[in-house]
């Protein structure tokens, strides 16, 4: 607060100090929090912009996961078990 007159200075205490009391009485947040079942309901809808963006940017490209629920056992399986391996490899 150096090169401040006084009255400016006086005037930027104060300001600090109210806004002080107000964190106070409101809490660090003054937001809302949101339930669990508001924040899947989020997450859903994100996920669903991401995968139509996806769709529509996908050019001639292939999408390989997460797999179509039509996709046979055989898919899936190859897909689990490279899971399964990339995790042993990362973990070493």
């Amino acid at each position: 607060m150096l090169g401040l007159s006084i009255k400016r200075k006086f005037r930027c205490q104060a300001q600090k100090k109210m806004e002080q009391q107000k964190r106070m009485l409101t809490g660090f947040n003054a937001k809302t929090k949101i339930t669990q079942e508001e924040k899947e309901l989020i997450r859903e809808k994100k996920q669903a912009l991401k995968d139509k963006h996806e769709r529509e940017n996908m050019g001639q490209f292939e999408h390989l996961y997460p797999l179509d629920p039509r996709a046979s056992d055989e898919k899936i399986q190859v897909y689990e078990n490279l899971f399964v391996k990339a995790r042993e490899v990362f973990e070493e």
